[in-house]
C-alpha cells in the first residue's frame, strides 16, 4: 500500500506538468510484429504488477485523473480524483469482486466487476470477468500465449483478437469492444476504449514497474451501503 499512498501525491506533480506527456519509447526493440509478440509474452510471464498515474477521459463526461495499481497476486487498486485534487472513489478488485469506497459520501459497495461497469458506465460493453485482465491489458499486456494467427489478427481461446505491430500492442478487439493503443508501443502512452456501453481516453502520465502486495480493506462500519451511479 506503501506506494499506492504515493501515487496518491502524483497528481499534484501531474497537473504542473501536462503540457508535457510521457513521450512514447520503443522498449521491445523488435525487428517484427512476430517478434515483438514474443517479447510481449515475456513480458507478461514476468509481470509483477505495476502502478500508473492516469488521465481519464470518458466520452461525454467530465475528465478525471486516476491512480492505478495491479500486483503480482493480480490484486488491483484504482483511485479516481477529480480535477480539483479531491477523491472520488476508491476501487479494489480481486478475482471478480470489486469494492468501491466512496469517501466524499463514506459509503460503500461490494459486488461483481460486471455489475460495476454496468451500474457506473466504466468500461461497460468490455467482455472481463476480472478487472485485472482489463488492468494488464491497460498496461499493454497479452492475457495468454496461446492464439491463433489468422491474417494480421492473434485470436485466443477466450475469444480476444490482438492485433500488434513492431513496437507493441495495436488493437484488442474484445467482442464488441476495441482497445486501440495510440501510438502502439510498450510500455503505452494513449488507450482508448471504445465499447457499446462506454468509450474513453486513458493517457498514462507516468508508469512504474513492480507493486507492492494490495492490501484490501474492510469498509469502515459506520459507513452507508451505496450503489454506484454513472459518472457526470
Amino acid at each position: 500500500m506503501q506506494r499506492i499512498a504515493l501515487l496518491l501525491l502524483i497528481p499534484l506533480f501531474a497537473l504542473s506538468c501536462r503540457s508535457a506527456p510521457r513521450p512514447a519509447v520503443d522498449t521491445l526493440g523488435a525487428s517484427s510484429a512476430d517478434e515483438a509478440w514474443l517479447r510481449l509474452e515475456e513480458q507478461g510471464r514476468r509481470f509483477e504488477g505495476a502502478s500508473s498515474f492516469l488521465s481519464i477521459r470518458p466520452d461525454g463526461a467530465r475528465r478525471f485523473d486516476a491512480t492505478l495499481a495491479i500486483d503480482a497476486e493480480g490484486r488491483l487498486a484504482m483511485s479516481a480524483i477529480s480535477p480539483v485534487g479531491t477523491t472520488l472513489f476508491r476501487l479494489f478488485a480481486e478475482g471478480d469482486r470489486v469494492l468501491v469506497l466512496n469517501d466524499h459520501e463514506k459509503s460503500w459497495w461490494r459486488g461483481s466487476f460486471a455489475e460495476f461497469s454496468d451500474r457506473t458506465g466504466l468500461f461497460a460493453g468490455v467482455p472481463l470477468v476480472e478487472a485485472a485482465d482489463l488492468g494488464r491489458l491497460l498496461f499493454g499486456l497479452p492475457l495468454e500465449g496461446e492464439t491463433a494467427l489468422e491474417g494480421e489478427w492473434r485470436s485466443s481461446a477466450r475469444g480476444l483478437h490482438y492485433r500488434v505491430g513492431r513496437s507493441g500492442l495495436e488493437e484488442v478487439a474484445a467482442g464488441n469492444a476495441r482497445i486501440v493503443y495510440e501510438p502502439a508501443v510498450y510500455p503505452p502512452v494513449a488507450v482508448r476504449v471504445v465499447a457499446p456501453g462506454s468509450s474513453m481516453t486513458l493517457e498514462h502520465l507516468e508508469i512504474v514497474p513492480g507493486a507492492e502486495p494490495i492490501v484490501i480493506p474492510e469498509p469502515d462500519p459506520a459507513w452507508k451501503i451505496a450503489v454506484p451511479g454513472r459518472a457526470q
